[in-house]
């Protein structure tokens, strides 16, 4: 079973989404118009639970994949959003993380509580006994005052594998 942890408008796939905010996610959607009223609840997210996406509401080792797609940004704590990702997840489970980058311009995004490089989650996943798997960027090229255009890491995944 996969999960997908503050899932938004997106299930990726999964057998179970869960979301804090299911009544209305335009925080999180770029296309999204901030001026509307989006005070309704999702459709066509399949089993979609409303929970607080720190304490996932699962048993542990219940689900083979446990992603998170631009959460962990948000979260106050993101160490225990990752602890319980793990913990929710099998031994010899799959953890995917995707996020913005420390050094790409939406990290300084008002609703972002933190930023991110690899450093971070291999230290993370070190300590929670993550098998790191793969990473990769997202690359986004930017006006610079100095040159036409600067690359810039814009998003990284992370995707580790939970230790027996």
């Amino acid at each position: 079973m996969k999960l997908n942890v503050g899932c938004g408008h997106k299930s990726l796939g999964c057998d179970v989404n869960v979301d804090l905010f299911v009544e209305a996610t335009a925080h999180r959607s770029l296309d999204a118009d901030m001026r509307v009223n989006t005070d309704k609840r999702l459709e066509g997210i399949p089993n979609l639970i409303k929970a607080d996406c720190i304490y996932l509401p699962f048993r542990n080792s219940m689900f083979d994949v446990t992603l998170s797609n631009h959460l962990i940004e948000h979260i106050d704590e993101p160490f225990l959003l990752l602890k319980e990702m793990k913990r929710v997840t099998k031994p010899d489970g799959i953890i995917r993380i995707t996020t913005p980058h420390k050094l790409s311009h939406n990290r300084k995004w008002i609703m972002h509580k933190h930023s991110f490089n690899f450093g971070w989650f291999i230290k993370a996943f070190q300590v929670l006994s993550i098998e790191l798997l793969g990473s990769k960027k997202n690359y986004k090229y930017y006006p610079h005052d100095y040159l036409p255009l600067v690359r810039v890491p814009y998003f990284i995944q992370v995707t580790g594998r939970v230790k027996k």
